[in-house]
């Protein structure tokens, strides 16, 4: 099997997919963070399932990711951009008991093929052309 080349975003695709979030939607902080997660810190679909509030610095300056890319740790610097609307999305979730940054159902974390479909329906919505996932961030 051979390996299929990702071809990724542009500055401006990506801005143009963090505008095509719908702003009404109820759910338009978590769809918001969950892209600039994969943008400004290069996670994968599975780092960014996993992620728990407790994960963060106390200012939200940096995370720590437990066991990613090549099965390491890491920690990673969190753009000022991004730890404002973090700031955002957590006062929005203060009810949710889940430790997940993006609960699912029960204390499971968001569904990997609800990602998938927020990405792409984000790159629909902006025109996009060429192949939309998570892994075309980085």
């Amino acid at each position: 099997m051979a390996w299929e080349e990702v071809e990724h975003f542009t500055w401006e695709e990506v801005e143009r997919i963090f505008l095509a979030v719908p702003r009404k939607s109820s759910s338009y902080l978590r769809d918001i963070c969950i892209l600039m997660l994969f943008y400004y810190c290069g996670l994968r679909v599975e780092e960014l399932r996993n992620i728990k509030v407790s994960d963060f610095s106390p200012d939200l300056s940096e995370l720590h990711v437990e066991k990613g890319k090549g099965d390491k740790s890491r920690l990673l610097p969190v753009h000022s951009f991004l730890r404002r609307v973090l700031k955002l999305y957590l006062k929005s979730r203060l009810s949710q008991s889940s430790a997940y940054l993006f609960p699912g159902r029960g204390d499971k974390p968001l569904d990997q093929s609800r990602i998938y479909h927020i990405v792409k329906k984000c790159g629909q919505r902006a025109g996009i052309k060429k192949r939309v996932s998570p892994h075309t961030f980085s």
